[in-house]
């Protein structure tokens, strides 16, 4: 392979990288404008009553020590469970319910899971 096409394969792959890093980026950004009005609320609750904006998954039932024992998963509020991917490749994961009605967002017409 020429240096020229060393060079041109190389720039490919970052034009590829750099479309993929916008795209995602975008996504996200979308994502949480979609949650920010919820965003703001949290925070003024946060700054007037000391309530997290992030709590723990125990935090709706402190009882339950499977939710105790659970490192991979945060609420937005009390009632968005957020369970980042976090496996280098993976597109799913398993994860863990506490107590509650839940309904997967990207599901909606789904029946919720109780």
């Amino acid at each position: 392979m020429s240096e020229n096409n060393k060079k041109k394969g190389l720039f490919l792959s970052i034009q590829i990288r750099y479309r993929n890093t916008v795209e995602i980026t975008k996504k996200f950004t979308a994502l949480h404008y979609q949650y920010s009005d919820l965003i703001i609320e949290l925070a003024r609750n946060s700054s007037e009553y000391g309530s997290p904006i992030n709590p723990p998954i125990w935090w709706v039932d402190p009882d339950d020590s499977d939710a105790q024992a659970v490192d991979d998963e945060y609420l937005l509020g009390e009632s968005i469970l957020v369970a980042p991917v976090m496996e280098e490749g993976a597109t799913s994961r398993d994860i863990y319910l506490p107590r509650g009605t839940w309904r997967d967002e990207l599901h909606p017409d789904q029946d919720p899971i109780q």
